[in-house]
């Protein structure tokens, strides 16, 4: 079980400043909300009648539109207020993977971690254990954070960033990478040149994870 992390409320104001959140320049696709929920699945899956729960397992992929959440497990819930929440597991070094494409042409955000939640009130997506996320221009990186825990706000296209053991990193650490604009192609993880990061007023970390 991974050990919870260090909330980001209880760091410092300066290092929450500069390790918290880094803008990105335009939303998701914002089509992909009126689209139909496809789920598939290879393993027996039970899912209710009315919708309220489910668990589905064997390469379960989840699309809406560009949107595609891929795991060997995900438990979905829908409470009274209509809104479904994901949570998605996969099993040895396999991790679960999110995708979907950016209103920006060209551009797709891609998350990796042990464990993914996904709430679709909150517009929010919980990367859980050697999370990492990129921003991809094509084959171009031109946004890479990794961490413990990643919290992605689809809505104002910015991520908070918890440090933990479970880090991406060997050493726990936060790690950011951004290209300049203008640059030329880098490949995952190259290091390059950092814009201004700027805090989230409307996120607020968990106390663990």
């Amino acid at each position: 079980m991974p050990k919870a992390t260090r909330p980001l409320s209880r760091l410092s104001p300066l290092l929450a400043l500069c390790l918290a959140m880094a803008a990105l320049p335009a939303g998701a696709e914002k089509a992909d909300r009126d689209k139909p929920l496809l789920f598939t699945s290879d393993k027996p899956s039970v899912y209710t009648v009315d919708g309220s729960e489910g668990e589905l397992s064997g390469n379960v992929i989840i699309s809406q539109g560009t949107l595609r959440l891929a795991a060997d497990q995900v438990k979905v819930k829908l409470p009274p207020d209509g809104f479904q929440r994901f949570f998605a597991s996969s099993t040895g070094d396999k991790q679960v993977e999110f995708r979907q494409a950016r209103d920006t042409p060209g551009e797709v955000v891609v998350g990796l971690a042990d464990r993914i939640e996904y709430d679709t009130r909150a517009d929010t997506v919980r990367l859980i254990g050697r999370a990492v996320m990129r921003v991809l221009r094509g084959a171009l990186v031109v946004n890479e954070a990794s961490s413990a825990v990643l919290v992605y706000d689809k809505r104002s296209e910015t991520f908070i960033m918890e440090p933990g053991e479970n880090a991406a990193q060997a050493s726990g650490r936060n790690r950011l990478m951004t290209l300049p604009r203008g640059a030329g192609a880098a490949p995952a993880g190259a290091a390059a040149s950092a814009v201004p990061l700027q805090p989230s007023t409307s996120i607020q970390p968990r106390k663990g994870s």
